[in-house]
């Protein structure tokens, strides 16, 4: 009887560590399937940022805006109103320079006291630059 007992304990023993193993695995799974939801809740709150940051990114990557590129680089030289100041006076610049492409390439090579620009922004930020200068300046009247 004594063998007896030994084997029903040993195998009570068995039966136990494997209801424990199923019962872990059981909750190894609930686990792992927490760990997904969370995972997947993860990207959707890293989702709704990027799409509100992804229409930002686009306007920044759209046309450059003329006017932010001439305050920015041209105005403390030529001034707020292109009226001149360490640089030439712009006003009027169109009807002195039709082709726009001497501004431009003014603009992006610097000379005659001008410093290049052409390491600093980009070909579109200086056209960009140009147009609006050559729209905003008219020719003083007089």
């Amino acid at each position: 009887m004594h063998t007896s007992n030994r084997i029903r304990s040993f195998i009570a023993t068995i039966v136990i560590a494997m209801v424990a193993t199923a019962c872990g695995g059981d909750s190894s799974e609930t686990a792992t399937e927490s760990t997904a939801a969370e995972t997947t809740a993860a990207p959707e709150t890293t989702a709704a940022p990027d799409t509100t940051t992804a229409p930002e990114t686009t306007a920044a990557a759209g046309p450059a805006d003329g006017m932010a590129v001439y305050e920015a680089n041209c105005a403390r030289c030529h001034g707020s109103d292109g009226s001149g100041g360490r640089g030439p006076s712009l006003q009027g610049i169109a009807d002195e320079q039709p082709d726009p492409t001497d501004a431009i390439a003014q603009t992006t090579n610097g000379g005659r006291g001008m410093p290049s620009f052409g390491d600093k922004l980009t070909e579109e930020e200086i056209v960009a630059a140009v147009d609006y200068l050559r729209e905003a300046f008219p020719a003083a009247a007089g």
